[in-house]
């Protein structure tokens, strides 16, 4: 049984949730980038307790994004329940009813487990590509919130997020990211920014 939902906001968008053997499948597509979409996608993800297996983000020379989630619940409640509040809750983000924080600080409890100081680091590579691009590699222990973490940090220092890709192996996620700083707002010391501000989120 497939759970879709269609909507439009300023920019035309489209999100779809389908029932998979193994999971859900979230789909994501966009003509407009903005930034932030991943940011807001993976909080409502990680504040209604669904856990991000894989995940694929791509933005195209002719700017169509699309991002693929393999997800699973973390939690035996009825399927439709979540299903809708997952769905309610990324299409609130995306069209601005409420700031990501002032939509998490309504959960308390996920605030808490974001607590930085407990997080364990394995690896953190920051390689200049071209430009003002950076590939990012990140390999640490995988946790809920990971990918909403570095999103958000991404989110405030100015980053778009051209291309993602996540997997988990075990109790590892190792993370491929490729970002470029705004307009505006790039520095010499980019890279440096980058290490330092992702570095924040481990050990």
């Amino acid at each position: 049984m497939n759970t879709i939902m269609k909507t439009t906001v300023d920019s035309q968008y489209e999100v779809r949730l389908m029932k998979q053997k193994k999971g859900y499948l979230l789909l994501f597509k966009t003509n407009e980038n903005r930034i932030g979409i991943l940011y807001k996608i993976s909080a409502a993800l990680y504040v209604q307790n669904w856990n991000i297996i894989e995940m694929s983000a791509t933005t195209s020379d002719d700017g169509i994004i699309e991002d693929t989630f393999l997800v699973e619940p973390m939690e035996k409640r009825l399927a439709y329940i979540m299903e809708y509040t997952l769905l309610r809750s990324i299409h609130t983000l995306l069209k601005g009813n409420s700031t990501v924080m002032g939509y998490i600080s309504r959960y308390p409890g996920k605030l808490r487990g974001l607590d930085l100081s407990k997080k364990q680091f394995r690896k953190l590579e920051v390689n200049v590509r071209t430009g003002n691009q950076f590939e990012l590699m990140i390999e640490t222990d995988d946790r809920p919130g990971l990918i909403f973490e570095i999103t958000q940090i991404l989110y405030r220092l100015y980053f778009d997020i051209l291309k993602m890709e996540s997997q988990t192996m075990g109790n590892k996620a190792v993370d491929k990211i490729l970002v470029a700083r705004e307009a505006g707002k790039e520095s010499k010391y980019d890279s440096q920014i980058l290490a330092e501000a992702l570095d924040k989120i481990v050990d």
